[in-house]
């Protein structure tokens, strides 16, 4: 402003100390006067939106308007969804690797603060997390975990159905690889929270794990556990949360009277019991085709087969694919897989979902069947590296004992001449040979006789 607008120029008074001149004379404002100034002539608001953009200015002045869901009354009215990543980083298979970061999608119910569903995606924020999120939404929780191989009771999260209304941000939560493939489970609305605002979803924003950032160079935190084991604590976290964190706001008079406790669980089963849901039920099977992952697979004599993994089930049995498969029938068949955890897949037969599980080579621990896709990829690496390797070591294993048999007896290991026509094994000098020499080898002429 000084020099542009009030033609300053700058000069030493010869004390090492530099100030503004103007050449003519004119009297100049101060940097107090020119705040001044600008204060009366451009509002707080408008002042700090320029200085530290919309988001901050928001932020930092606006006043409460309330909360989210005072707009609500029912469970599953609406729900709000957001990503986190967590931070550990799980040790890959291959020497010296590491395996994707794990991405965790969690659903809040604004009613009751709820953790109502929850997906995963490795690498990246995607999609499929948020198919995931709602598959784990529409399914009974016990089924949803025993996926991974534990166990729960249907008191421990009671929740199950899809809501109306669904608020994400405008990311893979909004594109289409989000949605139902099938169509069924799509919210009436599905709203997109604006960029850079979390305050727009601020339910599920508020409660997502956040991690101590450390000032220095860079660092990351290495786990020994697998992807589906790290999946399984953050499921592990939503459950613990829902049955500790404090959501007494919620509360009207009638539940505090009534003696409701101040967790989300205790919430939900208080409206649930007074039939005030908007939850929307699903079938597994829908849920399966509607969210999950399709992949294609094919037939073998002892099961399916996906990634070198073997999958098998009585119920794929009973369908007869087995029998196809042994007579040399390679069958492609749809199905679908559940990503972050390929302990099964759901085969789509004859208007029929089957469901297959993975299978041991050998009786062992079950627990090494419950691994990712990307875990699966490496080890079908490492198959691969290895089954090459072993290819060079039969060779030469051939050859070292090719060489040790002709040390030892200083002739070598094959000494076969072919021939034409057939051996002469039964004429007159042959049948004598044979009746001198077996004696011999029968142990039928020992010492003494």
């Amino acid at each position: 402003i000084l020099t542009k607008i009030f033609g300053c120029t700058t000069a030493n008074d010869g004390f090492g100390h530099r100030h503004f001149v103007q050449p003519q004379g004119l009297p100049i404002p101060t940097q107090s006067q020119f705040s001044y100034r600008i204060n009366q002539l451009f509002p707080l608001e408008e002042r700090q939106i320029t200085k530290f953009g919309a988001a901050r200015a928001r932020n930092r002045n606006s006043p409460p308007k309330g909360h989210f869901y005072e707009s609500v009354g029912n469970l599953m009215e609406r729900v709000e969804a957001d990503a986190y990543v967590v931070d550990e980083v799980a040790e890959g298979y291959l020497p010296g690797s590491h395996l994707p970061r794990l991405i965790v999608v969690r659903v809040r119910c604004q009613a009751s603060g709820m953790l109502v569903g929850i997906g995963f995606s490795v690498g990246g924020e995607r999609a499929s997390a948020y198919r995931m999120a709602k598959f784990s939404m529409a399914i009974e929780k016990v089924k949803f975990c025993g996926l991974f191989g534990h166990k729960i009771t249907p008191e421990e999260w009671p929740c199950i159905g899809l809501s109306p209304h669904e608020i994400s941000d405008r990311g893979p939560g909004m594109t289409r690889g989000a949605r139902s493939r099938t169509g069924q489970g799509e919210p009436v609305i599905a709203e997109g929270a604006p960029s850079h605002m979390g305050q727009s979803k601020a339910v599920v924003e508020s409660s997502n794990p956040r991690a101590v950032k450390l000032e220095g160079g860079p660092t990351y935190v290495t786990t020994r556990l697998t992807l589906p084991q790290l999946a399984w604590r953050e499921i592990n976290r939503t459950i613990r949360e829902n049955h500790s964190v404090d959501v007494t706001n919620r509360l009207n008079n009638t539940a505090v009277v009534e003696g409701v406790g101040h967790t989300p669980l205790d919430v939900w089963n208080f409206l649930d019991a007074r039939a005030r849901t908007s939850a929307t039920p699903m079938l597994f099977d829908d849920a399966v085709r509607a969210f999950l992952t399709p992949i294609e697979i094919l037939t073998h004599p002892y099961g399916v087969i996906y990634l070198n993994q073997v999958f098998d089930s009585p119920e794929l049995r009973a369908t007869g694919l087995h029998a196809r498969g042994a007579a040399g029938q390679a069958i492609t068949l749809n199905a679908y897989m559940f990503d972050v955890c390929l302990r099964h897949l759901w085969i789509e037969y004859e208007g029929q979902l089957v469901e297959v599980d993975a299978q041991l080579a050998i009786a062992d621990g079950e627990e090494q069947l419950y691994v990712s896709v990307v875990e699966v990829e490496q080890i079908a690496l490492l198959r691969r590296q290895e089954h090459r390797k072993f290819l060079d070591h039969r060779q030469a294993e051939t050859a070292h004992w090719d060489e040790r048999f002709e040390a030892e007896t200083g002739v070598a290991a094959d000494q076969g001449t072919r021939k034409s026509g057939r051996a002469k094994r039964n004429n007159v000098a042959s049948i004598e040979e044979r009746r001198a020499i077996m004696p011999h080898l029968q142990g039928r002429k020992g010492a003494g006789k």
